[in-house]
């Protein structure tokens, strides 16, 4: 058989229902290439994945026996792939342009019910595991996830395990649903209950002073005062991008206890927890709790953080240095080690 493919959204992003009937098509011996209207075909597959408002179907195919068309952007109630098209390794041949990335679903379906999206009302409002990463990775050097929401499959631990293993750069093309990640188990247990909390918490510690504007992650500060940028909440992101902005020293405040620090620059860790401090004093380096005793006043206090601050720069090593727990984030894509 002669099988002619037509991506109806172009080719800016691979089709990944195309690269799988290619790969099938292929397997079984047939002739597969992409469609020509000066060709004749037995069989033409169309696949849409965006409705009109992105890309119009024009395509009229007047040369084929039978024609197939499929996808999200003609509607709902289509069918789906049967299993061993579905579960087939994508030929990634098809897309030269895109060779050394590997693109998949380790899951489907999304408790979320976004107007915007059609995930859940297609795929289910439970995220499942559908397939483990060998399925269609094979040592590219990249992996372009599709998962509509990861983190909510209850298998997603276990699926994070085989990305991180792989050592691949991983784009989670979808994001990650933070609702998911914050608050965190330390959080949790430190008695924040919402993410509101927790970002009300870390404007409040800021002082009292006027901001001076909102910085990008990384980007550099160029006046002076205070400034708000807007980090990930991952700690070691944070710190990288802080002192790709310019921080020389970064003050970095934990409740539960945090050994993080930087290669780059040093973090002085504080707390104003006295327990955390006694049970983790080999890697937090000043304590504020005084000031809720009322044994020193936050002013006091603050005079010794200065001095504390200025010696840092003097060369004097924080725990974390002492300790060599220095970590820094590469790409806001992928983790730090």
């Amino acid at each position: 058989m002669k099988i002619g493919l037509i991506d109806v959204d172009s080719h800016n992003f691979p089709n990944l229902c195309l690269m799988k009937l290619s790969e099938y098509h292929t397997r079984r011996g047939d002739r597969v290439e992409w469609w020509s209207p000066k060709g004749r075909y037995d069989l033409v597959y169309k696949s849409r994945v965006f409705t009109d408002t992105y890309s119009k179907d024009t395509i009229v195919v007047n040369n084929a026996e039978k024609v197939i068309q499929g996808g999200t952007g003609y509607g709902p109630g289509g069918k789906d792939l049967p299993y061993e098209i579905e579960h087939i390794r994508p030929d990634y041949f098809l897309y030269p342009r895109f060779l050394g990335t590997a693109y998949g679903f380790l899951s489907r379906g999304c408790p979320r019910n976004c107007g915007f999206c059609i995930v859940s009302g297609k795929e289910g409002r439970r995220s499942v595991k559908v397939a483990d990463l060998s399925e269609f990775w094979r040592g590219e050097d990249e992996i372009k996830l599709l998962d509509p929401n990861l983190l909510a499959c209850p298998d997603h631990e276990a699926l994070l395990e085989q990305l991180a293993a792989s050592r691949a750069l991983v784009d989670f093309t979808q994001g990650l649903d933070i609702r998911l990640t914050n608050p965190t188990p330390g959080n949790i247990a430190a008695g924040l209950t919402t993410l509101s909390e927790k970002s009300l918490g870390c404007i409040h510690k800021s002082g009292t002073r006027p901001f001076e504007g909102v910085l990008a992650s990384g980007e550099y500060i160029r006046g002076h005062g205070l400034y708000y940028m807007d980090t990930t909440a991952y700690d070691c992101g944070s710190i990288t991008a802080k002192i790709a902005g310019g921080a020389q020293v970064v003050a970095f405040t934990t409740g539960m206890g945090n050994p993080l620090g930087s290669p780059i620059a040093p973090v002085i860790k504080i707390t104003g927890n006295r327990a955390t401090f006694e049970k983790h004093n080999d890697m937090i380096d000043f304590d504020t709790s005084a000031s809720i005793s009322g044994e020193k006043s936050v002013c006091e206090l603050s005079g010794e953080l200065l001095d504390l601050t200025v010696a840092v720069c003097g060369g004097r090593e924080t725990k974390a240095e002492i300790n060599e727990s220095g970590v820094v984030f590469v790409n806001q894509r992928h983790s730090c080690g």
